[in-house]
């Protein structure tokens, strides 16, 4: 009872906008995505079909930027991958939302609905929403430790696991996303802690500029140095490299040079770097390499870089990756500005012959090149993101290469790039789909349609003596790489469309169907047949052409 209304249990409950069970198994939520992507993919049918409507490359866009995401919203909370007593509520989960991405994709394809998934997710390239979700929630643990209240969470469990005594297997979401994350290297007491605001309001920042041209930089540039004569101006030069063997920056200043080395490629950015390298130059300024009498700071100390996010970070400070370097930039202008320093950041152009920025960037390269002696004791953020997407991609790569589905398609595409995709970026929403049941095999000819029982059936019922996957030419079976190449039937259209048989024996198959040129004409050649039932609609003066915008 509570104020003399009686309350009554329920088996389920909305809190944050995820359905929580009474076991946290998860279904409730799964549930509920269900009715939500129903509601979404009828969304997707009203306004594209195989031959009509918004084109592929939106749709696309629709699904992975806006309807996945409310999809797998809050995933790190109600998934229960690798919980106690879980697998068999984690292969139903699993089922349902590759279910839910599947009704989407053949959609958003234009493709049979005998395609498998795993081939609709190369054709579009969409990673497996499995991979994708354990990605998301591995990213959202990785946030929670990057804030500053991190410590609190980690209270928790520290009481927790020293309450925890008969039951040492049930652990937290969090807990077994830390476990995932140590088993990928990532350590996650060293990642950086992001604060809400990196600079107090009133902090001034230095004075900044970019030029609109490479030209007018030089320019400014040239005219910088004609007018730095004195010990009260001083000039810097900065830049930050990364190579396979490392992430490196640097600062040669007219107080001296510095370098660090601050890791590898999968715990910093050459973004990291380049601010890296304005604060070694802010260092320098500050004071000096201690080689030379640079008892006093200059009256003006402008640093050139060639980053231009940089630079932007450095006038204004956000809640990002590397806010820890931003912090550090901002303290040594205050202290310069206390000495009666002058600092500002311009922009100049890589590579154009200005001797200062060259000297930087062999410095840098040489930093990225130096062995580390010892791991870094700060990783940052967007660091360990990438690390997860390089280790999501190479689980999508074999999870393709051992699949038992789409055989055809691996034949022509037998990694995961987005270069397949890249080929229905500007066609028609009809080409497009022709394209991809060309890719995979699945489309509307005899040689196809003969392993549907039921079609098969229909055909030996109206020609017994007949095999239904036979071409009208009797050559062989009439599918994709037989009418495209071989049968006499399209001779004449093969010549004004794909192009003389000389020109054409430079071409294999698997260019026709992965190359954009080939692509084109051989998508513009099989829709002319008009052998294909559904496009048979279109108009003779329809075009197929990758010069149309997004």
């Amino acid at each position: 009872m509570l104020n003399g209304v009686e309350i009554q249990p329920t088996s389920s409950l909305r809190y944050l906008g995820i359905e929580l069970d009474e076991n946290l198994t998860g279904r409730a939520q799964v549930d509920r995505c269900r009715k939500k992507a129903a509601a979404l993919v009828a969304a997707l049918r009203s306004i594209a079909g195989m031959t009509w409507g918004v084109n592929t490359f939106n749709l696309r866009r629709m699904w992975t930027a806006v309807l996945l995401p409310q999809i797998a919203f809050a995933c790190s909370a109600w998934r229960t991958e690798g919980a106690y007593g879980m697998k068999g509520v984690e292969g139903t989960a699993r089922r349902a939302m590759e279910s839910i991405q599947y009704q989407a994709l053949y959609k958003i394809a234009g493709a049979f609905r005998t395609t498998s998934r795993s081939a609709l997710e190369i054709c579009l390239y969409v990673p497996p929403v499995s991979i994708t979700m354990q990605r998301l929630s591995e990213e959202t643990c990785l946030r929670l430790h990057a804030t500053p209240i991190e410590s609190t969470p980690r209270t928790a469990a520290v009481h927790g696991n020293s309450m925890a005594t008969a039951h040492r297997a049930l652990v937290s979401p969090l807990q077994r996303l830390e476990l995932h994350l140590s088993r990928k290297g990532i350590d996650i007491a060293k990642v950086e802690r992001i604060r809400p605001f990196a600079v107090a309001p009133w902090w001034m920042p230095p004075e900044t500029h970019i030029a609109s041209t490479k030209e007018q930089a030089i320019e400014e540039h040239h005219r910088v140095i004609r007018a730095a004569n004195g010990p009260n101006l001083a000039l810097g030069y900065t830049d930050g490299s990364g190579t396979a063997h490392g992430v490196g920056a640097s600062a040669t200043t007219s107080r001296g040079d510095a370098i660090t080395v601050l890791g590898t490629l999968e715990t910093h950015t050459v973004y990291a770097a380049e601010l890296e390298g304005i604060r070694l130059a802010l260092q320098l300024f500050l004071r000096g390499d201690g080689k030379r009498n640079t008892d006093q700071p200059p009256r003006t100390a402008t640093i050139f870089t060639d980053n231009q996010a940089a630079i932007r970070a450095c006038a204004h400070p956000q809640r990002s990756s590397g806010q820890h370097t931003v912090r550090e930039i901002s303290c040594l202008v205050e202290a310069l500005r206390g000495t009666g320093c002058h600092v500002r950041i311009r922009w100049i152009s890589g590579h154009v012959g200005v001797a200062g920025n060259e000297r930087a960037d062999r410095l840098a390269n040489d930093a990225a090149n130096t062995p580390i002696t010892a791991p870094p004791s700060t990783i940052l953020l967007s660091g360990c993101r990438m690390r997860l997407r390089r280790i999501a991609f190479e689980h999508w790569t074999q999870e393709w290469a051992d699949g038992e589905h789409g055989a055809y398609m691996r034949l022509l595409f037998p990694l995961p790039t987005k270069a397949i995709f890249e080929l229905h970026e500007t066609l028609p929403r009809a080409a497009s789909s022709a394209l991809t049941q060309m890719q995979t095999g699945k489309i509307g000819l005899p040689g196809y349609l003969n392993t549907i029982p039921r079609w098969r059936e229909e055909q030996l019922e109206a020609n017994p003596l007949r095999d239904p996957a036979r071409c009208s030419c009797d050559i062989g079976n009439q599918d994709t790489q037989h009418v495209l190449l071989t049968c006499p039937g399209f001779t004449d259209l093969r010549l004004r469309v794909l192009g003389p048989p000389h020109a054409r024996t430079r071409i294999t198959w698997k260019d026709w169907l992965t190359k954009p040129a080939s692509a084109v004409k051989a998508t513009t050649f099989i829709l002319k047949t008009r052998l294909l039932g559904q496009f048979r609609a279109l108009p003779n003066t329809f075009q197929v052409s990758r010069t149309g915008s997004r």
